[in-house]
């Protein structure tokens, strides 16, 4: 599991639209809300002490500090349309690639270990990825379905779990995937079995960001609605409305307090974070 340690807790949000990444304290208080500017469209995200940040419209994956400074703002270069990243914890980054079907594995400092370790899937509308540190688990929207690998690329099980207009995914480290989909988040076994469908309800039909903190509660981003709610791990509401007027949120990381773990979403763990640009298509 990838953990960390911040200043104070932070969450920071991939704005789509804005073409930056915005920082807000835990409370919802924004903090810096274009803390990273300049990118064309982000969407994906993943933290290890440092945020990566898929750049779709760049076609780029950056590393930068917790502060907004890039390390290096052009770490891995996609051919075609970075789109969600997950982190292993052993230092390798995973990055799907829907424009060619594929996900690339690279060292968190750049080097390729294999740009096309998996090959062949069809993402078919909007992607998504979660680690557990030895398996890769790859949602697609337009099917509906889970897929399972190991992080050397075998696959596992292309449907290990069913789930509509799956969006995003996040680990949480203890056996547990959270997804978030067509209006709910749903929570699973990493084996596929199902734990609740409809944990919690009644959120935007898309939800392209969800995290944990280490206390377990749920952050999800609401793309429509420009917000991020917060809900408890057994689906009670905290804040429908942490965050307000963002700009087409995607990802989202959540770092708690100095004094606690982190444990992080998707994008998480493994953060992806979510092929060709929301507006490019029918959304």
């Amino acid at each position: 599991i990838v953990m960390g340690l911040s200043v104070h807790g932070q969450i920071f949000v991939a704005s789509s639209a804005g073409g930056y990444v915005g920082e807000y304290a835990l409370n919802g208080a924004p903090l810096n809300t274009t803390l990273i500017p300049g990118l064309g469209y982000p969407w994906g995200m993943a933290y290890d002490g440092n945020l990566y940040v898929a750049n779709e419209g760049g076609g780029t994956v950056g590393k930068y500090t917790t502060a907004g400074a890039p390390i290096n703002s052009d770490l891995i270069t996609i051919s075609g349309n970075p789109e969600v990243v997950a982190l292993d914890g052993s230092g390798d980054i995973f990055v799907v690639n829907p424009v060619r079907d594929t996900v690339g594995e690279y060292t968190t400092s750049g080097a390729v270990v294999n740009a096309s370790l998996i090959t062949g899937f069809s993402v078919g509308g909007f992607s998504s990825i979660a680690c557990d540190g030895t398996h890769l688990f790859i949602g697609s929207s337009g099917s509906g379905k889970i897929a399972e690998y190991t992080t050397s690329g075998v696959l596992l099980n292309p449907s290990l779990i069913t789930v509509p207009d799956v969006y995003s995914i996040v680990y949480d480290g203890k056996g547990n995937l959270f997804t978030a989909s067509d209006g709910k988040v749903g929570k699973y076994l990493t084996t596929g079995t199902t734990v609740n469908a409809s944990l919690v309800t009644g959120l935007d039909v898309r939800q392209f960001g969800i995290a944990l903190d280490a206390s377990g509660d749920i952050f999800v981003s609401n793309f429509s609605q420009g917000t991020i709610g917060e809900y408890t791990a057994t689906g009670a509401t905290v804040n429908a409305s942490l965050v307000t007027g963002l700009n087409e949120p995607m990802d989202i990381v959540v770092v708690p307090e100095p004094t606690s773990p982190a444990i992080f979403g998707a994008a998480g763990l493994c953060a992806l974070l979510g092929s060709r640009v929301c507006r490019r298509r029918v959304c």
